[in-house]
């Protein structure tokens, strides 16, 4: 039986990087925890059979268990939660791991850039605390080519999510969806390197992701990317002097988000001074939600921010909301093809296609890349084509 002698810190770099215990590795790998401890404290002859499951197990190459030490891993997304520390989850192996990809995405979106001389990068200008969000969000959509009319003729959510991550992604930010729990974080902005990346959750309904992914687009364009519960408490002030603050940066990305996605003097045109105050009944906040293809929520957080609601009322609503939702998934998953363009990204498969195409990477490489069968990419190819990446 063929065997590889792995060293005890990088099995235990595999588990705990995978957001695991001691106790669920064994589990799975069906053995007592103290084999498991004992190979983390001295290292162990493993059957490669037995290496396999492991790798497996720690969603890794085998390749990697065999290494040397463990490698150097980039610090983690700082955490914008707003919820108190009490109520905060911590990060379940699934958003771990689902982080993680996300990180390999954007390394890997940068050395195909290099390798094939592709111009890839942000083409949206920073912003600061200091700045009115209204008017930094003006200039972004005004960069996006995204018109009211436009948003209109939108047939649904998922439409808009689909028309807002292409516009996203032509100015040089990626945009990837991953199944993270809402309960730990709704959105993740990666841009301390180049390219930025957005995650949204594909847990969360189609109108919340694309309120997640201004807000964490707000992240990077302030050069503060980290994890986040989009839907702060609007309550918090917006011009405390600690510009440092977490909810200041929460408050203002919320602000930033929603004045993209329901541009002032649009609303205005609607509600006309109705967007200065009075009470909301559901019936209406779903007719404006519909007509921006946003959330109720969203709609009634970007009401609240140009003072047509209390912070109360919105509190009031929101939990109430909470309280009464469940959201239902569809009984079958996406398509191998629809997944895989979900998962990565329109422009990072683009970007790994006309990789291959120029001879830059193996055809096998793009399925590594793209964690797809080969015998999909037809399939991949075909609604890359169509624009359909949901």
């Amino acid at each position: 039986m063929a065997t590889a002698d792995v060293r005890g810190d990088v099995l235990r770099w595999a588990r705990e990087s995978a957001g695991l215990d001691v106790e669920a590795v064994a589990k799975r790998l069906k053995v007592k925890p103290d084999t498991v401890a004992a190979w983390e404290e001295a290292g162990a002859r493993l059957p490669v059979v037995r290496l396999r499951e492991v790798a497996q197990v720690c969603k890794r190459p085998i390749a990697a268990l065999l290494l040397a030490r463990p490698p150097a891993e980039p610090p983690g997304p700082a955490d914008f939660r707003t919820v108190p520390d009490a109520e905060r989850k911590a990060l379940s192996p699934r958003t771990i791991v689902a982080l993680r990809r996300a990180r390999r995405v954007q390394r890997l979106a940068r050395e195909l850039a290099s390798t094939t001389r592709l111009p890839f990068g942000p083409q949206l200008d920073r912003v600061s605390l200091s700045d009115d969000p209204n008017a930094a969000a003006t200039t972004v959509r005004q960069a996006l080519g995204i018109t009211f009319d436009q948003q209109r003729s939108w047939r649904s959510a998922s439409q808009a999510l689909r028309r807002w991550s292409q516009a996203v992604e032509r100015r040089g930010v990626l945009v990837v969806q991953a199944s993270m729990a809402v309960e730990e974080i709704r959105g993740v902005s990666l841009g301390d390197v180049v390219p930025p990346v957005v995650v949204v959750s594909t847990k969360d309904p189609a109108t919340a992701r694309c309120f997640s992914l201004f807000h964490e687009l707000g992240h990077v364009l302030l050069a503060s990317p980290g994890m986040c519960d989009p839907f702060a408490d609007e309550s918090a002030s917006a011009t405390t002097t600690d510009k440092s603050s977490v909810r200041c940066t929460e408050v203002f990305c919320n602000r930033f988000a929603g004045a993209i996605l329901v541009p002032e003097v649009d609303l205005r045109g609607i509600v006309g001074s109705r967007a200065d105050g009075g009470s909301w009944s559901d019936e209406r906040l779903g007719a404006l939600a519909d007509a921006f293809c946003v959330s109720r929520e969203a709609m009634l957080l970007r009401l609240v921010s140009l003072g047509g609601a209390t912070p109360d009322f919105y509190r009031r609503k929101r939990e109430q909301w909470r309280a009464a939702s469940r959201v239902v998934g569809p009984r079958h998953g996406p398509k191998p093809a629809q997944r895989c363009l979900r998962n990565n990204g329109a422009a990072f498969v683009a970007l790994t296609l006309e990789a291959h195409e120029r001879g830059a990477i193996t055809r096998r490489d793009v399925g590594d890349y793209l964690a797809i069968q080969l015998r999909h990419m037809a399939a991949v190819e075909n609604l890359l084509r169509g624009g359909a990446t949901l």
